[in-house]
Protein backbone atom coordinates (compact mmCIF):
# COMPACT_ATOMS: atom_id res chain seq x y z
CA UNK A 1 0.00 0.00 0.00
CA UNK A 2 2.85 2.31 0.88
CA UNK A 3 4.60 1.54 -2.39
CA UNK A 4 1.47 2.33 -4.36
CA UNK A 5 1.15 5.68 -2.57
CA UNK A 6 4.80 6.55 -3.20
CA UNK A 7 4.51 5.59 -6.88
CA UNK A 8 1.43 7.79 -7.17
CA UNK A 9 3.33 10.72 -5.64
CA UNK A 10 6.34 10.23 -7.89
CA UNK A 11 4.17 9.89 -10.98
CA UNK A 12 2.24 13.03 -10.14
CA UNK A 13 4.91 15.16 -8.52
CA UNK A 14 3.45 18.46 -9.65
CA UNK A 15 0.01 17.69 -8.26
CA UNK A 16 1.51 16.49 -4.96
CA UNK A 17 3.60 19.65 -4.58
CA UNK A 18 0.68 21.92 -5.43
CA UNK A 19 -1.60 20.09 -2.99
CA UNK A 20 0.96 20.40 -0.20
CA UNK A 21 1.47 24.09 -1.02
CA UNK A 22 -2.30 24.70 -0.93
CA UNK A 23 -2.53 23.08 2.50
CA UNK A 24 0.38 25.16 3.83
CA UNK A 25 -1.06 28.39 2.43
CA UNK A 26 -4.52 27.59 3.80
CA UNK A 27 -3.19 26.93 7.30
CA UNK A 28 -1.02 30.05 7.15
CA UNK A 29 -3.99 32.18 6.06
CA UNK A 30 -6.25 30.88 8.83
CA UNK A 31 -3.50 31.29 11.43
CA UNK A 32 -2.74 34.80 10.22
CA UNK A 33 -6.41 35.75 10.39
CA UNK A 34 -6.69 34.58 13.99
CA UNK A 35 -3.50 36.41 14.96
CA UNK A 36 -4.71 39.61 13.29
CA UNK A 37 -8.19 39.52 14.85
CA UNK A 38 -6.76 38.72 18.30
CA UNK A 39 -4.29 41.59 17.98
CA UNK A 40 -7.04 44.04 16.95
CA UNK A 41 -9.34 42.82 19.73
CA UNK A 42 -6.57 43.19 22.30
CA UNK A 43 -5.78 46.70 21.08
CA UNK A 44 -9.42 47.79 21.28
CA UNK A 45 -9.86 46.18 24.70
CA UNK A 46 -6.84 48.13 25.96
CA UNK A 47 -8.25 51.36 24.53
CA UNK A 48 -11.69 50.75 26.03
CA UNK A 49 -10.25 49.85 29.42
CA UNK A 50 -8.20 53.03 29.32
CA UNK A 51 -11.42 54.98 28.81
CA UNK A 52 -12.17 54.60 32.51
CA UNK A 53 -8.69 55.04 33.97
CA UNK A 54 -9.80 58.12 35.95
CA UNK A 55 -13.10 56.54 37.02
CA UNK A 56 -13.47 54.47 40.17
CA UNK A 57 -17.14 53.53 39.82
CA UNK A 58 -19.85 53.68 37.16
CA UNK A 59 -23.60 53.87 37.66
CA UNK A 60 -25.55 52.79 34.59
CA UNK A 61 -28.90 51.36 33.64
CA UNK A 62 -29.41 47.68 33.00
CA UNK A 63 -29.27 46.70 29.34
CA UNK A 64 -32.03 44.15 28.70
CA UNK A 65 -30.74 43.20 25.24
CA UNK A 66 -27.00 43.42 24.68
CA UNK A 67 -25.89 45.53 21.69
CA UNK A 68 -29.45 46.68 21.06
CA UNK A 69 -29.96 49.25 18.30
CA UNK A 70 -32.98 50.73 20.06
CA UNK A 71 -30.89 52.80 22.46
CA UNK A 72 -28.71 52.48 25.52
CA UNK A 73 -29.92 51.74 29.00
CA UNK A 74 -30.19 55.04 30.87
CA UNK A 75 -30.28 56.55 34.34
CA UNK A 76 -32.29 59.66 35.26
CA UNK A 77 -30.28 62.89 35.30
CA UNK A 78 -31.98 63.71 38.61
CA UNK A 79 -29.87 60.98 40.22
CA UNK A 80 -26.61 62.90 39.65
CA UNK A 81 -27.09 65.55 42.41
CA UNK A 82 -27.94 62.77 44.87
CA UNK A 83 -24.75 60.91 43.98
CA UNK A 84 -22.69 64.06 44.47
CA UNK A 85 -24.09 64.43 47.99
CA UNK A 86 -23.14 60.89 49.02
CA UNK A 87 -20.42 60.96 51.70
CA UNK A 88 -17.09 59.86 50.29
CA UNK A 89 -17.77 60.92 46.70
CA UNK A 90 -15.14 63.41 45.61
CA UNK A 91 -16.38 63.97 42.07
CA UNK A 92 -19.27 62.69 39.95
CA UNK A 93 -20.23 63.47 36.36
CA UNK A 94 -23.09 62.57 34.09
CA UNK A 95 -22.22 61.48 30.57
CA UNK A 96 -23.63 60.09 27.36
CA UNK A 97 -20.97 57.55 26.54
CA UNK A 98 -21.26 54.05 25.05
CA UNK A 99 -18.79 52.13 22.91
CA UNK A 100 -20.57 48.78 22.66
CA UNK A 101 -24.03 49.80 21.54
CA UNK A 102 -25.62 51.08 18.33
CA UNK A 103 -28.12 53.38 20.01
CA UNK A 104 -26.31 56.71 20.35
CA UNK A 105 -24.69 57.65 17.08
CA UNK A 106 -24.18 60.86 15.10
CA UNK A 107 -22.83 61.02 11.55
CA UNK A 108 -20.38 63.75 10.69
CA UNK A 109 -20.79 65.21 7.21
CA UNK A 110 -17.98 66.31 4.91
CA UNK A 111 -17.89 69.67 3.14
CA UNK A 112 -20.12 68.27 0.39
CA UNK A 113 -22.80 67.15 2.84
CA UNK A 114 -21.96 63.46 2.53
CA UNK A 115 -21.70 61.16 5.53
CA UNK A 116 -18.11 60.47 6.58
CA UNK A 117 -17.76 56.70 6.84
CA UNK A 118 -14.77 54.42 6.38
CA UNK A 119 -15.40 50.74 5.75
CA UNK A 120 -18.55 50.63 7.83
CA UNK A 121 -16.80 51.93 10.97
CA UNK A 122 -19.19 53.32 13.61
CA UNK A 123 -20.03 57.00 14.12
CA UNK A 124 -19.63 57.53 17.85
CA UNK A 125 -21.38 60.40 19.64
CA UNK A 126 -20.58 61.30 23.23
CA UNK A 127 -21.84 63.86 25.69
CA UNK A 128 -19.35 65.26 28.23
CA UNK A 129 -19.34 68.63 29.93
CA UNK A 130 -16.12 70.68 29.88
CA UNK A 131 -15.96 70.75 33.68
CA UNK A 132 -15.88 66.93 33.72
CA UNK A 133 -12.89 66.56 31.38
CA UNK A 134 -11.16 64.26 33.87
CA UNK A 135 -13.67 61.53 32.99
CA UNK A 136 -13.49 62.12 29.22
CA UNK A 137 -11.45 59.43 27.38
CA UNK A 138 -10.54 61.94 24.66
CA UNK A 139 -7.66 64.40 24.98
CA UNK A 140 -7.74 67.78 23.27
CA UNK A 141 -5.02 68.54 20.75
CA UNK A 142 -6.52 71.90 19.74
CA UNK A 143 -9.24 74.23 20.96
CA UNK A 144 -11.53 73.56 23.91
CA UNK A 145 -14.39 71.28 24.90
CA UNK A 146 -17.77 71.92 23.36
CA UNK A 147 -20.43 74.24 24.73
CA UNK A 148 -23.92 74.82 23.37
CA UNK A 149 -24.17 74.40 19.59
CA UNK A 150 -20.56 73.26 19.42
CA UNK A 151 -18.81 69.94 18.80
CA UNK A 152 -15.37 68.42 19.25
CA UNK A 153 -14.31 65.97 16.53
CA UNK A 154 -11.60 63.35 16.39
CA UNK A 155 -8.23 64.30 14.93
CA UNK A 156 -8.37 61.53 12.33
CA UNK A 157 -11.53 62.97 10.77
CA UNK A 158 -10.23 66.54 11.01
CA UNK A 159 -6.96 65.66 9.27
CA UNK A 160 -8.59 63.54 6.56
CA UNK A 161 -11.24 66.12 5.63
CA UNK A 162 -9.44 69.39 6.31
CA UNK A 163 -11.51 70.58 9.28
CA UNK A 164 -10.10 73.09 11.75
CA UNK A 165 -11.18 74.73 14.99
CA UNK A 166 -13.73 77.42 14.14
CA UNK A 167 -15.08 75.63 11.05
CA UNK A 168 -18.67 74.42 10.89
CA UNK A 169 -19.59 70.79 10.31
CA UNK A 170 -22.89 69.07 9.63
CA UNK A 171 -24.12 66.42 12.07
CA UNK A 172 -26.96 63.96 11.49
CA UNK A 173 -28.38 62.13 14.51
CA UNK A 174 -31.92 61.29 15.63
CA UNK A 175 -33.32 64.62 14.48
CA UNK A 176 -32.69 66.65 11.31
CA UNK A 177 -29.18 67.47 10.17
CA UNK A 178 -27.70 70.44 12.01
CA UNK A 179 -24.57 72.56 11.69
CA UNK A 180 -22.19 72.92 14.64
CA UNK A 181 -19.11 75.04 15.24
CA UNK A 182 -15.99 72.95 15.83
CA UNK A 183 -14.67 74.08 19.21
CA UNK A 184 -11.89 71.52 19.49
CA UNK A 185 -10.07 68.55 17.99
CA UNK A 186 -9.15 65.55 20.13
CA UNK A 187 -7.54 62.13 20.21
CA UNK A 188 -9.06 59.03 21.78
CA UNK A 189 -6.34 58.22 24.26
CA UNK A 190 -3.17 58.18 22.17
CA UNK A 191 -4.74 57.47 18.76
CA UNK A 192 -6.15 59.91 16.21
CA UNK A 193 -9.04 57.62 15.29
CA UNK A 194 -10.57 54.30 16.33
CA UNK A 195 -10.10 52.22 13.19
CA UNK A 196 -11.69 54.82 10.94
CA UNK A 197 -14.61 55.55 13.27
CA UNK A 198 -15.72 59.17 13.57
CA UNK A 199 -16.17 60.72 17.00
CA UNK A 200 -18.32 63.71 17.89
CA UNK A 201 -18.30 65.06 21.44
CA UNK A 202 -21.00 67.48 22.60
CA UNK A 203 -21.83 68.92 25.98
CA UNK A 204 -24.44 66.86 27.80
CA UNK A 205 -27.28 69.35 27.34
CA UNK A 206 -26.77 69.46 23.56
CA UNK A 207 -26.58 65.69 23.35
CA UNK A 208 -29.76 65.30 25.41
CA UNK A 209 -32.10 67.82 23.91
CA UNK A 210 -31.61 69.65 20.60
CA UNK A 211 -30.22 66.75 18.61
CA UNK A 212 -31.32 64.55 20.43
CA UNK A 213 -28.78 61.74 20.52
CA UNK A 214 -30.98 59.97 23.02
CA UNK A 215 -34.65 59.51 22.29
CA UNK A 216 -35.68 61.48 25.38
CA UNK A 217 -34.19 64.25 27.47
CA UNK A 218 -33.45 64.22 31.17
CA UNK A 219 -31.48 60.96 31.10
CA UNK A 220 -27.83 59.94 31.07
CA UNK A 221 -25.99 56.90 29.80
CA UNK A 222 -23.71 56.76 32.83
CA UNK A 223 -22.74 58.51 36.02
CA UNK A 224 -18.99 58.35 36.56
CA UNK A 225 -17.45 59.00 39.95
CA UNK A 226 -14.30 58.96 42.03
CA UNK A 227 -14.16 58.61 45.83
CA UNK A 228 -12.56 61.01 48.25
CA UNK A 229 -9.20 59.35 48.83
CA UNK A 230 -8.72 61.19 52.11
CA UNK A 231 -11.44 59.10 53.74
Amino acid sequence: MRRVALRGLVARRARAVLTALAVVLGVAMVSGTYVLTDTIAHAFDSIFQGSYKNTSAIISGRQVVDRSNSGNATVPASLLPRIRRVPGVESAAGAIFALHNEGDRAKLLDRHGKSISIGGAPNFAFGFDARDARFNPLKLTQGRWAGRNQVVIDKGTADAHGFHVGDRIGVAAQGPTRSFAISGIARFGSVNSLGGATIAVFDVATAQAPLPLLKSGGVLSKILLTPNRKL
